[in-house]
């Protein structure tokens, strides 16, 4: 008698195949989208060609989604993940200078630059689109999905640095791409510590909702007191990781 044992799902093949379609979809219904204004499109993007399709395929298998997905309470580390996610905006905004120096302006900062929120009204909308759908939809596809799916067959450090890397290059912007990198390393080691999707979900979120305030209110930080929140911001970073690192997650982690 032979017995076969179902493979775990999602498997890094499905994690493949899902980011292909989610790639195409987002390729040829983007330049619909485009023909919206901006915030709409990224509603329709983020909640319809991101967060559902990996939600169907998890419900087409009969998997617990929320077992999958890293759906558990977390008692207090999403506000860990808060602090994370501030720490690492102002390493992000570094980053993000130095690309500029290296290439030149960005032209999707320029484009968003001109059609910033000029009331808290358009604001609140941005924040809703960029900071939590954002958020949200892209930890349900790039954490949820692919990481966890690709720490259940590969180790650890490859998990977390391929899941990064596609996270980086779904943006298709070489000055983003570094930022995305980081942002995808921090919460995906975040995930795999805390066994929760809502701490990464806390660092994304509130990595954007900084950026777009700190956008919005137009700070202007001198160049020494910027490196001094620089610094605070690295030992925020690395004050959040230590302690999720003693984080007991209630799953084992491949090394």
């Amino acid at each position: 008698m032979v017995v076969v044992v179902e493979e775990p799902y999602p498997t890094p093949k499905a994690c493949a195949l899902l980011l292909a379609v989610v790639f195409a979809l987002e390729v040829s219904l983007g330049a619909v989208a485009s023909l919206l204004p901006f915030i709409v499109s990224v509603y329709l993007m983020e909640w319809l060609l991101t967060f559902l399709p990996p939600l169907l395929l998890l419900l087409k298998h009969r998997v617990d989604v929320k077992e999958a997905l890293g759906l558990r309470v977390a008692g207090f580390y999403p506000l860990l993940g808060v602090a994370a996610g501030i720490g690492v905006e102002f390493i992000s905004l570094e980053i993000f200078s130095y690309m500029e120096q290296l290439l030149g302006p960005s032209p999707t900062a320029e484009f968003l630059e001109s059609i910033f929120p000029s009331t808290w009204q358009e604001l609140l909308l941005w924040i809703l689109g960029i900071g939590v759908s954002a958020g949200i939809c892209e930890e349900v596809l790039f954490r949820g999905f692919v990481h966890k799916a690709l720490e259940r067959y590969w180790s650890l450090p490859k998990a977390l640095l391929a899941s990064s890397l596609i996270f980086a290059a779904f943006h298709v912007d070489p000055w983003i791409f570094p930022v995305a990198f980081l942002v995808g390393l921090l919460s995906g080691y975040m995930l795999s510590r805390t066994g929760s999707l809502y701490v990464s979900i806390a660092v994304h979120s509130t990595a954007n909702i900084t950026n777009l305030l700190m956008n919005f209110l137009e700070i202007n930080i001198e160049e020494p007191l910027w490196w001094l929140v620089l610094a605070v911001s690295g030992v925020v970073v690395l004050a959040s990781v230590y302690v999720a690192g003693r984080a007991s997650s209630t799953y084992t982690i491949h090394g």
